[in-house]
């Protein structure tokens, strides 16, 4: 059995708490750079690849290549970029391949350089940050049988429907391997790297068909028509015999499901799996021996499920390895004999190992957050509550350590998106930053968050007054169990949860103390009718349209104007902070701009950080430092004060 104990762990030791039996930590500690992270191994695992700050480049975060075999002790910066590494891998066993970021934006550029520096390249020329229009050239296969030429998916024709290219990837030139047969957003190879299957969209009413070929020299037909703008019926991959296909699909059932299609017969033949309650997160193939391994879902806490005998076998090994944590193979080489391995829960963020499958022993290569201890973290517990309509909402609720069964202050967190949801453990630091501060911190998936199927999220289409109402809801739920001070609550979010935020003040008057809004979008009609003009994409504008509401009707707007929360200000009398990047396509930032003058106004003076070099984001650490410094110390006034206790 390959199942046993874990041989080679290393005890890990971190800082000991200290002032009222919770230390004291700084803004610095929680947001400051990670240490080495974004651990991959080499296709024939020799070589791993880490990104960590680099000081040389003023801590831009820069790809570090070490020997697999002895990683401290060969550990070499390979990069030198003066912008943050991201999107990173492995072209093949000598040469990696990486992006960008500039004024917080991925610049949609790709770079290469083999793992002794030479050969170093500029494959594919980066858009100018103030280029609103997205376009992109992204890696869809590594042709382990080409290791001089890669297939990237590219929009340089068209917005939304790229065209496929067989690509060198030591001097970036291309050629044309399939072109486009319509309006196809996604395709899908066999293991053959033929182009079988694609999926078009129509940009005007958002009805999709599903196009299928049985080889190169074949012509394509339609085998599904998606009138229903919102149905899923999307083919992902083909299994090892190239006939059946994986197919994600939420038609026949309330969540996204997996089945097996057969392309002979143009049936559905089984349903792999289907949970009533969770939409399907991801499967997971094996690159060498085209497998189907597994699939991933976010349940209440990270899922996953292994159909892989081998795969099964080692993930059981590291559960019973280690029982307290999530722990993952996140990156593995081709022949299954050695990994690294991801170990996390809500105290404990990433822990990286190097997993020497063949021998059965593993070894630590790093940590996030080191100077963290474990103890004085909090837990992320799930939580669900019903609405005042009487719907089932799920969410997350962290207690701070001094909480003693008595209501603390609590900031309820909103997330972006809204098409999006918070996940166990979400947004860790943040909740982690301000439990440290003493305030409890609650997550509400409102109506309109994804991961919940089509009812939980086609329910809040149009509908933004359920979206705000769902958070409302959750704080009241929290008062009620005891947890919240109903006289000491705030509200903090990002984007969309920048919008919730000013919402869950304006349209519930007394019941905040304070409110951190960022990047918010906050005249709604507005956001929407410009989306065409910040990013040029009129599909997305579409899809903004359907699941928001179209400004274009009157009434509709009407409703939108109702429910913006730029239209209430004069209800705001508490202090308000105020964040944006100037660079910001996603949300314009007059939003920010309009929303502190309509303050002002009102009497109200906030708190205002604008930052030049961001866009969407607070990407650079110096920003991010100094925007969470000034929101710890706009926070000073509603942190719980130590009490006194007679033994």
């Amino acid at each position: 059995m390959i199942r046993k104990t874990l041989v080679g762990l290393m005890a890990l030791i971190s800082v000991v708490g200290t002032a009222f039996g919770v230390k004291q930590y700084t803004v610095e500690d929680f947001f400051r750079d990670p240490e080495l992270a974004g651990w991959q191994l080499s296709p024939d695992g020799t070589k791993l690849m880490a990104i960590a700050p680099s000081p040389k480049n003023d801590g831009a975060r820069n790809i570090f290549i070490m020997d697999a075999a002895n990683p401290m002790g060969t550990i070499q910066q390979l990069t030198n970029e003066d912008n943050h590494v991201i999107n990173t891998g492995w072209f093949n066993n000598e040469r990696i391949y990486y992006g960008v970021l500039e004024d917080g934006r991925d610049t949609a550029g790709l770079w290469a350089v083999n793992i002794d520096g030479s050969r170093f390249r500029e494959l594919v020329k980066p858009a100018a940050a103030a280029n609103r229009v997205f376009r992109y050239s992204i890696v869809l296969d590594l042709l382990r049988d080409d290791p001089d030429h890669c297939l990237v998916v590219s929009n340089e024709k068209r917005l939304n429907y790229p065209d496929i290219y067989i690509f060198d990837i030591y001097n970036g030139g291309k050629k044309i391997y399939e072109s486009n047969p319509g309006n196809v957003v996604g395709f899908v190879l066999d293991h053959d790297k033929v182009v079988r299957v694609g999926t078009e969209l129509d940009e005007d009413t958002l009805a999709s068909r599903v196009l299928y070929r049985d080889g190169e020299d074949s012509e394509w037909e339609v085998i599904k028509h998606i009138q229903d703008p919102d149905a899923t019926w999307a083919p992902v991959a083909f299994l090892k015999d190239n006939k059946t296909m994986l197919v994600v699909s939420n038609m026949d059932t309330v969540t996204t499901s997996l089945y097996l299609y057969d392309t002979e017969t143009h049936q559905i033949v089984e349903q792999v799996f289907n949970d009533p309650t969770y939409d399907l997160g991801g499967i997971m193939m094996h690159p060498k021996r085209n497998d189907f391994l597994g699939i991933t879902m976010q349940r209440d806490k990270p899922f996953i499920e292994f159909y892989d005998p081998l795969y099964a076998e080692l993930q059981a090994t590291l559960d019973a390895s280690f029982p307290d944590t999530v722990n993952r193979i996140s990156s593995i080489n081709e022949d299954d004999t050695m990994a690294v391995v991801t170990t996390f829960n809500d105290k404990e963020p990433a822990i990286w190992y190097k997993f020497d499958i063949a021998n059965m022993k593993i070894e630590p290569l790093g940590q996030a957050y080191s100077w963290l201890d474990r103890n004085d973290m909090v837990g992320q517990d799930p939580i669900t509550f019903t609405t005042r309509d009487g719907a089932t909402v799920h969410g997350y609720l962290s207690l701070p350590k001094t909480y003693q069964g008595q209501p603390v202050p609590m900031i309820v967190v909103p997330h972006g998106g809204p098409w999006a949801r918070d996940t166990w453990p979400s947004f860790w630091t943040w909740t982690q930053f301000l439990a440290n501060r003493g305030f409890a911190v609650l997550y509400v998936n409102f109506r309109g968050s994804t991961g919940y199927g089509r009812t939980h999220l086609e329910s809040a289409y149009r509908r933004p007054d359920i979206k705000f109402n769902d958070v409302i809801d959750g704080v009241d739920w929290a008062v009620e169990q005891g947890y919240a001070d109903p006289d000491n609550l705030g509200v903090l979010g990002f984007s969309w949860g920048g919008t919730s935020t000013m919402a869950s003040i304006v349209f519930n008057p007394g019941k905040f103390k304070f409110g951190v809004a960022m990047a918010g979008q906050y005249d709604l009609p507005d956001g929407i009718l410009e989306w065409k003009t910040r990013t040029g994409n009129q599909l997305a504008t579409n899809i903004w349209k359907h699941r928001m509401g179209d400004p274009g009707d009157s009434e509709t707007k009407a409703f939108l104007e109702k429910w913006s929360p730029i239209n209430h200000i004069d209800k705001v009398d508490i202090p308000i902070y105020i964040y944006h990047g100037t660079k910001d396509i996603n949300v314009d930032i007059k939003e920010s701009r309009r929303l502190v003058g309509e303050l002002k106004k009102n009497g109200v003076d906030p708190v205002v950080v604008y930052k030049k070099d961001e866009a969407h984001g607070m990407s650079i650490e110096e920003n991010r430092l100094d925007a969470w410094t000034k929101i710890d110390e706009f926070l000073e006034p509603f942190k719980p004060k130590p009490q006194l206790s007679m033994k």
